[in-house]
């Protein structure tokens, strides 16, 4: 049990460690609502292309969330991002590459972005190394948008997933 718990403590210290923020979003530009508060979901089946997120959508999450909770759903971990700089990083990592999710990039996880406590936005991420990085969202429950992720965000996501997989097996070792 306390081998979980250092596991977790873990991870959230590393995601906060991160301060790197760039200024520049590469989105696309539509109108966009509010994202609706939803518990995370099944993860989403392969083959569709939606819409890029719009620059209203990117930009709103950029100004005002503070907080990204993400919670994986096979890999055993969840952890969150409460730095400003890390939270920004991780959305100014969306481009207006339009990516189609196939059966080689399934959903591993989910994002709730948060403001204040309130979910102001939720995506599914779907990521493989070196195969895809992307994030569908959602609004009141269904696909609304993707964002294909630079070469930085999918090593950020990289690298969250390659430092839980040596957590976890130090904890199983024991060290």
């Amino acid at each position: 049990m306390n081998k979980i718990y250092l596991f977790t403590f873990l991870i959230i210290l590393f995601v906060g460690c991160d301060d790197s923020a760039p200024k520049n979003l590469e989105t696309n530009s539509q109108t966009t609502s509010k994202q609706s508060s939803q518990t995370a979901a099944a993860p989403t089946q392969p083959g569709f292309q939606l819409p890029p997120i719009t620059q209203e959508l990117a930009q709103y999450l950029y100004d005002k969330c503070d907080y990204i909770d993400i919670i994986m759903y096979q890999e055993g971990f969840s952890m969150n991002i409460s730095q400003k700089p890390s939270i920004q990083s991780v959305i100014s990592s969306l481009s207006t590459a339009n990516p189609e999710i196939g059966a080689n990039c399934p959903a591993r996880g989910r994002l709730f972005f948060q403001e204040k406590g309130q979910t102001i936005g939720e995506a599914d991420l779907h990521f493989t190394s070196g195969v895809c990085a992307a994030l569908v969202f959602y609004e009141k429950g269904q696909r609304t948008y993707t964002a294909q992720m630079t070469e930085q965000g999918a090593n950020i996501f990289g690298n969250y997933f390659n430092n839980a997989a040596q957590l976890k097996q130090k904890a199983i070792q024991g060290q």
